[in-house]
């Protein structure tokens, strides 16, 4: 599938774009809006492809570390697949927001969930949403036996690999990066059905500035979305 202004055809940022490959459309199912569907190609397909990947079922123990705007829509997913959910993030604010998504468990420090469980586990799969040292640390530390790392979140682009410890484990390091169109079709279903809802920010297209400053402050809830027919429902 071709990923428009990302390494591939530019055009994403634009009104209009042509497509060279029609095997990249994917129908929306009636009852999802554009704007929803515009966000799942993204927020929700990346999640689903790595989780997909993970083969989890009723059976499988989850730890899932970053609750943005990634995180909500793994939080549904994984919930999807019928698997028990731990989350992990700074923000204690958010514990009300995960739980109403589906999270079993929320905590803001790995310290917590160990006090809380006496029968504490170590995990099937890690989702690492965030990508930095000390996000991987708490997976690599926290995955069970030849469990499965997921490696979603780009927060610095590098992180220390402790490659014995990777091998004594023989835990498996998923790199994941969106998803095929297939995944797609797969995800507008599951937006359809209500077992996933993403958040999202309408903007208009004139704001496109003023909403980067905002992403990068931390001031978007969700996902932003642009519409030229939209008017900017976020305080600049």
């Amino acid at each position: 599938m071709h990923s428009y202004g990302l390494g591939g055809p530019q055009g994403g940022w634009q009104q209009f774009a042509v497509i060279s490959n029609l095997h990249s459309l994917v129908r929306i199912p009636d009852n999802v809006s554009y704007e929803l569907a515009a966000v799942t190609s993204d927020a929700v397909l990346t999640p689903y492809h790595a989780i997909k990947r993970a083969r989890l079922g009723p059976t499988s123990n989850v730890l899932l570390i970053g609750a943005g705007g990634l995180g909500m829509n793994a939080i549904q997913i994984v919930k999807a697949f019928g698997a028990h959910l731990v989350v992990l993030d700074l923000k204690q604010e958010l514990q009300q927001a995960v739980l109403e998504r589906g999270a079993d468990e929320f905590y803001t420090d790995m310290k917590e969930y160990s006090k809380s469980n006496t029968t504490a586990r170590s995990f099937d799969f890690v989702l690492d949403l965030c990508g930095f040292d000390s996000t991987y640390a708490i997976a690599i530390r926290h995955v069970k036996r030849r469990g499965i790392i997921g490696a979603i979140g780009l927060g610095y682009g590098y992180v220390k690999v402790n490659l014995m410890y990777l091998c004594r484990k023989e835990v498996t390091l998923l790199g994941n990066f969106y998803g095929s169109v297939q995944e797609l079709k797969e995800c507008l279903e599951l937006v359809s059905k209500g077992l996933v809802t993403p958040e999202i920010s309408m903007v208009e297209f004139k704001d496109v500035n003023s909403v980067v400053d905002l992403l990068r402050d931390g001031k978007i809830k969700g996902r932003a979305v642009f519409d030229p027919n939209k008017k900017l429902r976020v305080k600049l």
